[in-house]
């Protein structure tokens, strides 16, 4: 949001991944956390955008949303002095954030440890049914194309 877009204003090093692109080719996002893997470092104010960064091992420092996931994920993993809510609070969380890089690689091996995230983890968890079939058809088509969870 605005805290984002005021942080990423006149820098020359920040790069901005919208949710939503201009007519083109489709992004693929199983590449993700590799290119990040390239960045120095990650802001993001998206749930996902901190999944990712998490997955690269790259330090993050995180806004917050109309939910409560970032802050919970932020916290569930120890990087909970990493969440800001305002932008003029971004700099100061991103320095200490990539002072201690080794913050991100125990994060990230803690999240592969456990399976690594699992999306369809939630879902059908009421017993047999059709949605149980689909989100498994899902799976095996997706590990079929090569992409593991």
């Amino acid at each position: 949001g605005a805290a984002l877009d005021a942080f990423a204003a006149g820098r020359d090093d920040a790069v901005v991944v919208p949710l939503h692109r201009e007519p083109g080719p489709p992004r693929d996002w199983r590449r993700f956390p590799a290119e990040l893997g390239r960045a120095r470092a990650v802001v993001t104010a998206r749930h996902h955008g901190l999944c990712a960064a998490i997955l690269a091992g790259r330090p993050v420092v995180a806004l917050g949303s109309n939910t409560w996931k970032i802050e919970g994920e932020m916290d569930d993993l120890g990087l909970g002095d990493l969440f800001v809510g305002a932008a003029e609070e971004i700099g100061p969380a991103l320095a200490r954030a990539e002072a201690e890089p080794e913050r991100f690689e125990a994060a990230r091996e803690r999240v592969l440890a456990d399976g690594g995230p699992d999306p369809f983890r939630a879902l059908g968890s009421g017993g047999p049914s059709r949605e149980e079939d689909e989100v498994r058809a899902l799976v095996d088509d997706l590990a079929a194309r090569g992409v593991t969870f």
